[in-house]
């Protein structure tokens, strides 16, 4: 898989999970997801990205920093093995890539378009009503309603009220887990965490949204 289809998957933020205690699959159950994000103001911690093929082999390790400061501001920056930072401003993506010397802009059409980081970020709630939602004691599993999806399963688990982790299996069957580690919720993250200095011989891809009319 290239660095390029990473931010994606990295949005999303998101295996059938096997011996579950209790499933609820209802309204109930939307409505305590909810209120697990809603309470949500900024969160900062580090995260461990595993991808593992259709047979469970491990295709890359990768380790960072996640930065949210709703509702707006949201960092993804990958620290080994090698570096890369995805930073959204509402709909503006910035993707900055050390390696190939580059900077991309491009705008989002939807909040939809990454259903994690609309709940997280943008606080949009509605893009719970394009899935099938079932609870466990740990765990909120949301299947697509559109089976035309990227992927098509994604779990989220918390300990106790907090998030630990998420998982998001593809349309290809390839899944990817998110482990997070060090979470803080509700602290204080300054503007300036979200913004990134561009030396002026990089390459820019796109236009910047000051340069938007």
């Amino acid at each position: 898989m290239t660095k390029s289809l990473y931010w994606k998957l990295a949005l999303l933020l998101l295996p059938i999970v096997v011996g579950f205690n209790t499933v609820r699959a209802d309204e109930e159950a939307k409505n305590e997801l909810i209120s697990r994000f809603e309470h949500i103001e900024t969160l900062r911690a580090n995260f461990i990205q595993r991808v593992l093929d259709e047979t469970g082999e491990e295709l890359q390790v990768l380790g960072g920093e996640m930065l949210v400061h709703s509702p707006s501001h949201f960092r993804w920056e990958i620290e080994t093995p090698y570096s890369l930072t995805y930073v959204l401003n509402r709909l503006d993506l910035m993707v900055v890539d050390p390696d190939l010397h580059q900077v991309t802009y491009r705008t989002i059409d939807s909040p939809d378009e990454v259903p994690i980081v609309a709940l997280l970020v943008h606080r949009d709630m509605d893009v719970l009503n394009e899935f099938t939602i079932s609870a466990t004691k740990n765990a909120f599993i949301l299947e697509p309603l559109d089976q035309m999806q990227l992927f098509k399963l994604i779990t989220v688990y918390f300990d106790n009220m907090r998030l630990d982790a998420i998982d998001v299996r593809d349309s290809q069957d390839r899944l990817t887990e998110f482990t997070f580690r060090d979470l803080e919720e509700n602290v204080v993250l300054d503007d300036s965490l979200f913004e990134v200095t561009i030396a002026e011989d990089m390459e820019i891809i796109g236009e910047p949204p000051s340069a938007v009319p």
